[in-house]
């Protein structure tokens, strides 16, 4: 399972958009060092929360814990390709409405699952905020 690189860059610029972009990890080794952290801690702290990693972990939580999608999440797409969590979700949702693929705008109808990133990345930074790494505005 893996974002897309177009629900990664939505979400990227979510983040960024909500000024708390200086609070992700730089680095791949700073990311699991931060998570190291976070696990042995038992909780986020203003040194290991990373709001893009809270972000993309929120939206995966969500999804999993939905009907239809689940643990399908974690298999490859039918070509082999990591699967995206909010492209499979937003197709399930269609197939399960039996919804006419010829019918249907990816543009409107597609991306209904698409505002978790808005609320994700709210969420983050609202844990910005109580871990006071902002203040509030």
């Amino acid at each position: 399972m893996r974002f897309c690189q177009p629900h990664w860059d939505k979400l990227r610029d979510a983040i960024k958009a909500r000024g708390i972009w200086s609070f992700v990890a730089t680095s791949g080794e700073q990311a699991v060092a931060q998570l190291s952290s976070e696990i042995e801690q038992h909780k986020h702290t203003a040194a290991n929360y990373d709001p893009l990693m809270g972000a993309h972990w929120a939206i995966v939580n969500n999804a999993m814990g939905s009907t239809p999608a689940g643990l399908a999440l974690l298999s490859p797409n039918k070509d082999g390709t990591d699967r995206c969590p909010l492209c499979y979700i937003n197709g399930e949702r269609h197939r399960h409405a039996q919804v006419d693929p010829e019918n249907w705008s990816r543009a409107d109808d597609q991306a209904f699952f698409d505002e978790w990133i808005d609320r994700a990345a709210d969420d983050a930074r609202a844990k910005c905020v109580s871990l006071g790494l902002l203040k509030e505005a």
